[in-house]
């Protein structure tokens, strides 16, 4: 507390300051809590905590952040002048600090969407499943498609660990008898609750 305390206190840029700082805190703290979920290996509430607090801490970075890099840039012009470079970076680094926050803003929106689903999630059973894996940028992503009982198509991400284990059951017992249940909150189809069982619904835990 001394130390925000501190940051507070400093002439024009304490709030700021402050803000950035917590910001920080919040996303290396979600940086924690994503290896606690791929140390877990299953889908739970987690990743809707995530996503909140993920995106709450890049706002607080990025906002702040854009501000200050404006304040500076408009103090030294008035001190010295910017010159081009200066002009380029300080242009580009606020260009970069809108659209991170931009980002932000949309996730947290999207993550107040799913709140009112947080007590009752939806429930959909799929069968005629595929499982299949997605290159992202720097990762890969394990998926899992399937149709419910209406013949609509979902597609939900999954952990590493469930993902390999369902493929494993789908390989023995064939897809014509392969069922999973996905507990899911709407938007961004956030996954908090994956059960695999056969087509007698005898989850696969419970089997010999």
């Amino acid at each position: 507390m001394e130390f925000f305390s501190m940051l507070w206190s400093l002439p024009g840029y304490g709030p700021l300051m402050c803000l950035l700082m917590i910001g920080l805190i919040i996303f290396f703290a979600c940086l924690i809590l994503g290896d606690v979920i791929m140390v877990s290996g299953r889908s739970s509430f987690l990743h809707f905590t995530f996503h909140g607090a993920m995106y709450t801490g890049l706002l607080l970075m990025f906002a702040p952040l854009g501000v200050l890099t404006v304040m500076l840039a408009a103090e030294v012009k008035a001190d010295s002048g910017l010159g081009i470079k200066g002009w380029l970076v300080t242009i580009a680094m606020a260009a970069l600090c809108i659209v991170m926050s931009a980002v932000s803003i949309s996730g947290i929106i999207d993550f107040t969407k799913n709140i009112p689903y947080i007590i009752h999630p939806l429930l959909v059973q799929l069968s005629s499943c595929e499982l299949y894996e997605q290159e992202t940028n720097d990762s890969t992503d394990y998926r899992i498609s399937g149709l419910d009982e209406t013949g609509d198509r979902y597609d939900f991400q999954l952990e590493h660990q469930e993902w390999k284990r369902a493929k494993e059951l789908l390989e023995k017992i064939g897809q014509n008898r392969f069922h999973v249940n996905v507990t899911y909150l709407p938007k961004e189809n956030i996954v908090v609750d994956f059960k695999t069982e056969d087509a007698n619904g005898i989850p696969d835990h419970q089997k010999d």
